[in-house]
């Protein structure tokens, strides 16, 4: 048996080659056929179109703004995917607005007339939805520039973009002298889920869903490996990124996770995402998420790190 695992590499292997280096999937009694994403939004038509069968820890902003968007609204028997697993930052310190050390802006109230980059579809979407609409920021007020990761990333240290918001990336580029942050989205405001999808049916044959379950348990064991071994996961950054030891520490702090259970907690949490995506108007409905949740794998499964 063979499952095709999609995964998230933003800008680079070195997560997946950290996840490899766990040493957590040897030994499994199916194969895996890893397929690299830049970003989950090149991610899920793979997983929709059945391409991959499996979207590994991708950001759940990404899930609710199909549904929210799908041209038909989606019920349990069409669906094109379950989400299975879900999980949470080891070090859950919030998302950042970031702008560079010698700028002017000194409150998010500043960035009116200003522009500010994040990915669409993303966290960092979520995180500056949730903080404009605190901060009683009309619509239009501030330019939201929709790009991928890397590509928001070299905009904003161009100059050509105003602000920027990240996690670990922001955070190296406060450590490393280069970056201030104005504004921060505590986590129990906006929590940074991501989630592992299932396309549709595929848990239907026994044996797949039992190999599934298993990915789940090992995906985890590589994500604990990482957090204990944080030394040997920064390098891997410096070596495969091309990183500095500043972003690299960051990286291995930052952007591994912890399973948690598909509970009521979980569910409250990425439903408040649609909740948000569908006051923003940056979706065709407001979906009630609720029955895209399988949590049949999670037996046993607290929260807790």
């Amino acid at each position: 048996m063979s499952l095709k695992v999609g995964v998230i590499s933003p800008g680079s292997s070195a997560r997946q080659v950290n996840r490899m280096k766990s040493g957590a999937f040897d030994g499994a009694e199916y194969s895996v056929e890893w397929v690299e994403f830049a970003t989950t939004n090149d991610a899920l038509p793979a997983l929709i179109s059945g391409a991959i069968d499996v979207a590994l820890l991708v950001q759940s902003p990404n899930a609710v703004l199909a549904a929210g968007n799908a041209t038909e609204p989606w019920t349990t028997e069409t669906a094109p995917f379950v989400i299975v697993g879900a999980a949470l930052p080891y070090v859950e310190d919030g998302q950042l607005v970031i702008v560079k050390t010698d700028s002017p802006i000194q409150s998010l109230d500043d960035l009116r007339g200003r522009s500010i980059t994040f990915p669409r579809g993303s966290l960092q979407q979520y995180c500056w939805a949730k903080l404009r609409l605190s901060n009683n920021l009309p619509d239009g007020a501030v330019n939201e520039v929709l790009m991928a990761a890397g590509e928001a990333r070299a905009a904003y240290l161009s100059g050509a973009i105003e602000a920027n918001v990240a996690n670990s990336w922001a955070r190296s580029q406060i450590v490393a002298g280069k970056s201030r942050s104005i504004a921060t989205c505590e986590p129990s405001v906006a929590p940074e889920y991501t989630v592992t999808l299932a396309r549709a049916r595929l848990l239907d044959d026994q044996a797949t869903a039992a190999a599934v379950s298993d990915l789940l348990e090992r995906s985890q064991t590589a994500e604990a490996w990482w957090n204990d071994n944080r030394d040997e996961a920064a390098k891997t950054y410096i070596e495969v990124a091309s990183q500095s030891v500043a972003e690299a520490a960051a990286s291995a702090k930052y952007d591994n996770r912890v399973r948690v259970p598909l509970d009521a907690e979980t569910i409250a949490a990425i439903q408040d995402e649609a909740d948000v995506f569908a006051e923003l108007g940056v979706m065709r409905t407001r979906p009630d998420i609720a029955f895209l949740f399988d949590n049949r794998f999670d037996d046993g499964l607290t929260r807790g790190r």
